[in-house]
């Protein structure tokens, strides 16, 4: 069974199913399963995998048994594991189960863990009418090959010089035969002082090309490094947040490192593969037109080389992308761990973060040790053949030369060619063991390039102004078809200048409307306006440039509080800065700070209280004046004081405000007041009028009193 890697924590499902395809003939990519699931932060369920196996004609049912009932089992079933994950079952052999797991690869488990870990439910599949077997197009190495291809211009130069130095080194077995068969036999001392010139030629122009390859290998390097790196991240840059919210911090910061060691592999192995299968074919050419004995001799020894390396590339390829998966989880939680120090302080929960740390840093090593032993076998092996091969040729030359079939030149000299072909059928094994690195870093790589851009550029238009006029009608939404309703059948109508608030119960989805109205998710149903005009055929990226956005998670940059404000924009003046933050309540305090506008912030802002956190936010939401403010719990860590101040320079703006609250004060004064109850509009009205009503909104306002 060929095992296929998740690429984030939720879509165990998708990976699990294409292994099951791939079993059955039928390799489907990963990031197709994906987009059939419509996979979210809660990942597939088994009806959505029954469901989208059906689409390929492979049947599937779910069932209920026992450890006791695994011989019954067929291979390539889904089984449901740890009550939140999938596996793959491989065999059981009476003794122990395997499975394979999409994070963690391939495993032997003994019964006992199996019992402890499997909740009962299996999937089971089987080819239906009309299943089809087709080939997987593996064409995603290929686009990071054109990339460097795309700079031809060094790369032929690199090439060129790189066949020259392997011409040289032609040179050195051929000086030597001279060397022993026609300098020593007959003391030639004006012949020797010739070659002794030629070889110091050699070596001065060796020099000289290996300085010139590196240098150029080095300037290609980074031109390849910046290109993709640039364009990576920009891509990952135009992904729409759900993207995000099914990926850690630490999995994606590993994903734009990797670029950097696609670069190395595709730059250096590429060249070097293709020099050295020139080459392996130019050394045995001429060995075989010498002696046709030494040279089936010494294809033999590099074929048995070839021979180690196919033997392990699987099992290779499996711990790579295992230990790739490992490490990108473990990154992921050093990431939270530091992110959230002050609150494992607090409740004195170091030792237990430590140690669920230590589990997963002892995943990498027991992958790493795994792979350590592989990779200690084969190399084992290589050097030995690496030790003996020359020994064999030298015996049979040794041979050849008693029984007179050839000189003792030639026999040096076949020798050292042997040694030139052995060496880059190494160099290829090499190549070959890197390029099975490059694939492990493409599947998580790609995983990012397949994804939509939140939108296409050249089919929505740019927003000069807006007026403040905002519509939803029929607005439903859910992660997917197999994820029950955030929000369902909102109509709503906010006019320019209008303070509209929503409020409701945790998790009745208001923060998820005021990401439909961002567009930081697209509706399932029903259409957001502005203006008049859908927000669908809007560019984004110009809407919110004239939307001031302040969230729940107030997030603060490192560096100084300006930049923090102005987010590095160059149009916006000071005046306009200190103009934001005097609205925002936060002027004053800010030249209180030794260095004014210029003190530096520790990263998100840990520096400061959770109140000026909020009100930096909010003052960064002002300075470009949008035409539309969207607050999120923007006030949530303000004292009354300063919430009522910065109420009162809100209301002098003119602007439409749209304010999700719990605090009354907040949102007693609103031209409106929508109350959300399941993702759907119950209420909606003044204060005076929803108190009157003594429904949802009153029960809201009776808690806080």
């Amino acid at each position: 069974m060929v095992y296929v890697q998740q690429t984030t924590n939720s879509d165990c499902g998708a990976a699990s199913l294409a292994m099951v395809l791939r079993y059955h003939g039928s390799p489907v990519p990963l990031e197709e399963l994906q987009r059939h699931l419509e996979l979210n932060r809660d990942g597939a369920n088994a009806k959505g995998l029954i469901e989208t196996a059906g689409i390929y004609s492979l049947d599937g049912t779910g069932v209920s048994l026992g450890v006791a009932d695994l011989d019954a089992l067929p291979s390539a079933s889904i089984l449901h594991w740890d009550f939140e994950h999938f596996v793959v079952f491989e065999r059981f052999d009476g003794r122990s189960v395997r499975i394979v797991d999409p994070a963690r690869g391939r495993q032997q488990i003994t019964l006992e863990e199996f019992g402890a870990r499997f909740t009962g439910v299996a999937l089971v599949f089987e080819p239906g009418e009309g299943f089809q077997t087709r080939r997987l197009r593996v064409d995603k190495t290929w686009s990071y090959f054109r990339r460097v291809l795309a700079d031809s211009d060094v790369l032929i130069k690199v090439f060129v010089v790189s066949c020259i130095l392997q011409v040289v080194g032609l040179g050195l077995p051929i000086l030597t035969g001279m060397l022993v068969d026609r300098v020593l036999p007959d003391k030639r001392m004006g012949l020797l002082y010739i070659l002794t010139g030629s070889f110091a030629l050699l070596v001065a122009y060796r020099f000289v090309c290996t300085l010139l390859r590196n240098l150029m290998l080095t300037h290609l390097s980074n031109r390849v490094d910046a290109k993709m790196t640039s364009e990576f991240l920009d891509h990952l840059l135009d992904l729409p947040l759900t993207f995000f919210k099914v990926r850690s911090t630490g999995d994606l910061i590993m994903r734009v490192s990797s670029n950097s060691a696609v670069r190395g592999i595709v730059t250096s192995s590429t060249l070097s593969g293709t020099l050295d299968g020139i080459l392996v074919v130019t050394y045995l050419v001429v060995i075989l037109m010498i002696s046709p004995t030494i040279g089936l001799i010494v294809l033999g020894l590099g074929l048995l080389r070839v021979a180690v390396y196919l033997a392990s590339w699987r099992r290779v390829r499996e711990l790579m992308d295992q230990e790739l998966a490992c490490s990108a989880t473990l990154s992921g939680y050093q990431v939270q761990f530091f992110n959230g120090i002050e609150t494992l302080k607090g409740l004195g929960l170091e030792r237990l973060a430590y140690e669920r740390w230590l589990g997963y840093f002892v995943d990498v090593l027991n992958v790493r040790v795994s792979k350590g032993r592989l990779d200690a076998g084969v190399q084992a092996l290589i050097d030995g053949l690496s030790f003996g091969s020359p020994i064999v040729i030298l015996l049979v030359g040794t041979k050849m030369t008693i029984e007179g079939d050839m000189s003792l030149g030639t026999m040096l000299a076949l020798n050292a060619l042997a040694a030139g072909f052995l060496a880059p059928v190494s160099s290829l094994i090499n190549s070959g063991i890197a390029f099975q690195q490059l694939g492990s870093y493409v599947e998580r790589l790609d995983d990012v390039l397949v994804q939509e851009k939140e939108q296409d550029a050249s089919q929505v238009q740019a927003v000069e102004d807006l007026a403040g006029n905002v519509e939803l009608r029929g607005v439903s939404f859910r992660y997917s078809s197999f994820s029950p309703w955030i929000v369902r059948d909102i109509d709503l109508t906010i006019h320019a200048g209008q303070q509209i608030a929503i409020v409701g119960r945790s998790g009745a989805g208001k923060s998820t409307l005021a990401g439909l109205i961002l567009g930081l998710y697209r509706p399932t149903s029903g259409q957001v306006f502005f203006d008049g005009r859908p927000l669908a055929e809007l560019d984004l990226k110009s809407v919110r440039r004239r939307v001031g956005a302040v969230s729940q998670s107030t997030h603060l940059f490192g560096g100084t509080i300006l930049n923090n404000i102005t987010m590095d924009d160059v149009d916006v003046s000071m005046e306009a800065v200190v103009a934001a933050a005097m609205q925002a309540q936060v002027h004053e305090e800010i030249m209180a700070m030794p260095l004014n506008y210029r003190t530096l912030l520790s990263p998100d802002g840990q520096s400061l209280s959770g109140g000026q956190r909020q009100r930096i936010a909010i003052a960064r939401a002002l300075v470009r004046s949008p035409a539309i403010l969207v607050f999120d719990e923007a006030t949530s860590s303000l004292d009354v004081e300063n919430e009522a101040k910065v109420q009162r320079a809100l209301d002098s703006l003119g602007c439409t405000r749209i304010v999700i609250a719990h605090r009354l004060s907040t949102i007693r004064h609103s031209d409106v007041i929508v109350v959300i109850d399941d993702g759907r509009i119950v209420e909606s009205g003044t204060h005076v009028e929803l108190l009157a009503k003594r429904g949802h909104y009153a029960e809201l306002v009776s808690g806080q009193q």
